[in-house]
């Protein structure tokens, strides 16, 4: 059964590009579609590894809340602005 489609899909996406421009790895590979959606669904990414060591605290943070799985605990719109990294970067 397919779930339909929101803001907060989208805010998911972000996390995916956001992993990616700042690591030039994607979060989640695979051969295939299916493979992909295998590692979605059951990966845990290792936040503690070399691949982070250079971003901040506050940046892996926000990566960590907008690839959330629990949709209900991933940030929304307003929150990833007002988040403490996204400001620090405008300020």
């Amino acid at each position: 059964m397919r779930k339909k489609y929101t803001i907060s899909s989208d805010i998911w996406a972000l996390g995916v590009m956001v992993f990616f421009m700042l690591t030039g790895k994607y979060p989640f590979e695979g051969k295939n579609t299916p493979k992909v959606v295998d590692e979605i669904l059951n990966k845990n990414i290792n936040w503690k590894s070399k691949e982070f060591s250079s971003l901040s605290v506050e940046a892996v943070d926000f990566l960590k809340k907008l690839l959330e799985r629990n949709e209900k605990k991933r940030l929304t719109a307003y929150q990833a602005l007002n988040h403490p990294w996204i400001k620090s970067q405008v300020e």
